[in-house]
């Protein structure tokens, strides 16, 4: 199975929008957690709250960071296998192709005929015209 320039192109940019989707809610969940963090900070220098619950509540604060890190290493995987653009040949990822793209767009040089897997070495890409 070959694809055209605009089928990879199209496939590329799903997997781009899927993966700003996930970064903008990590970023959201991320900073949730350290505007906490600050509130908690604020409130300790204010003397509104005690030391003891403040400091409970940054090691709370710790430990909601480390599982937020535990679950993007997780889940990064999986999102990718979900998500990702494959050799249909052998499973290589080809993610890397939009980069090759644009540096030759970049550089004003011309797409190939064709771009093969670097692993099986089938023509996955083909000009269509």
């Amino acid at each position: 199975m070959t694809w055209s320039y605009e089928e990879l192109d199209s496939k590329l940019r799903e997997y781009g929008v899927s993966a700003s989707n996930r970064g903008n809610k990590l970023l959201k969940v991320f900073f949730g957690i350290l505007s906490v963090a600050a509130i908690i900070m604020v409130l300790l220098v204010m003397c509104i709250i005690p030391k003891s619950v403040a400091s409970t509540g940054l090691v709370f604060i710790l430990i909601a960071f480390v599982l937020l890190a535990i679950y993007v290493i997780i889940t990064a995987r999986e999102f990718h296998k979900n998500n990702g653009v494959f050799c249909p040949h052998c499973g290589k990822t080809l993610i890397s192709f939009g980069n090759i793209l644009d540096n030759l767009e970049d550089d004003g040089i011309e797409k190939p005929n064709s771009l093969s897997c670097s692993q099986c070495h089938h023509v996955v890409v083909k000009d269509v015209a």
